[in-house]
């Protein structure tokens, strides 16, 4: 089943962010064993400074190899663990992002649920005034700002209630609310239990860093694309059952102008990845938000507002 587009995007975050790990691992790995491969080479100290093994002009670089060997490898392989720390801050935003995005679609598809003194039209009727949509939208940024915030469980248990979705397991909602906790630490205390004690020194402070291993870094990436999956299945079953083509067509025709149903469709299925789409589909959702048609001399119909 395609996709919708919140779960899209985190998937590109997390491909970007596998992307750089691994790359800078293997960075980190090669450049090791061809230091370590030359320091053996010729006549060197059994544990020669960087500089002189393999210096550089850059004052930065310069400044970064004047220690010895061993402890130069020792800062590549913490590099590591700390760029796995780093990136759970983009993992956890894209999750939270993510979130987000489904709501914002589940109020547009289906405001009533969330909003029961709502009076005005849900996609795609809402679609035919975009005044009164782009009104909507930023309605629904400070309703999802009020809506969606706190432990993970909570935020999913917003989209879970208000829309009738499956419930997912305890045991998950638990795994989710441990990584907010490790998200908030490594935000707002540098990623240090207690970084502000005062009766601790500093060498006891820096010493409680929190360290993220390989296997758990695997673990949030799987288990927040685990969830998201379910999610978008769930709600493109109950909620946004058209994979977001209303909003689609919207979108192209008032960015790009009139189009002829093969170009709405194909930037549409590009776009958009909505999958194999018929063009009676696209013609179906551009005559419900107010979008006129006409037959053009060779026979292809002209879609436009």
């Amino acid at each position: 089943m395609p996709s919708l587009q919140p779960y899209l995007v985190f998937k590109s975050e997390i491909t970007r962010l596998n992307r750089l790990y691994w790359t800078s691992k293997y960075s980190y790995t090669k450049l090791a064993a061809l230091l370590e491969v030359i320091a053996a080479t010729g006549i060197h100290a059994k544990d020669p400074r960087v500089d002189h093994i393999w210096g550089s002009c850059d004052t930065g670089e310069a400044s970064t190899l004047t220690v010895s060997l061993s402890e130069f490898l020792d800062t590549l392989a913490s590099n590591a663990e700390a760029l796995r720390t780093t990136s759970i801050l983009q993992m956890c935003s894209a999750f939270e992002n993510a979130l987000c995005g489904y709501f914002y679609l589940c109020c547009l598809y289906q405001p009533l649920k969330e909003d029961s003194t709502y009076t005005g039209d849900a996609v795609p009727q809402l679609l035919k005034n975009a005044a009164a949509f782009e009104a909507r939208k930023a309605a629904l940024k400070l309703r999802c700002n009020a809506a969606l915030h706190g432990k993970y469980s909570k935020r999913v248990g917003v989209l879970v209630s208000t829309w009738s979705l499956p419930a997912l397991p305890r045991s998950v909602l638990t795994k989710l609310n441990a990584y907010y906790s490790k998200r908030h630490l490594i935000a707002h205390d540098q990623s240090i239990d207690s970084a502000d004690d005062p009766d601790s020194s500093a060498i006891e402070i820096i010493g409680r860093r929190l360290a993220i291993d390989e296997a758990t870094w695997k673990s949030m990436i799987a288990d927040f694309d685990s969830v998201l999956s379910t999610i978008d299945i769930h709600v493109q079953k109950l909620v946004v059952v058209d994979r977001g083509v209303h909003l689609a067509v919207h979108k192209i025709v008032d960015r790009d102008g009139p189009q002829t149903d093969s170009e709405l469709k194909g930037k549409i299925q590009n776009e958009w990845r909505t999958g194999s789409l018929k063009s009676a589909i696209v013609l179906s959702a551009a005559r419900a938000i107010g979008m006129n048609t006409r037959q053009l001399a060779n026979q292809t119909l002209q879609i436009y507002r």
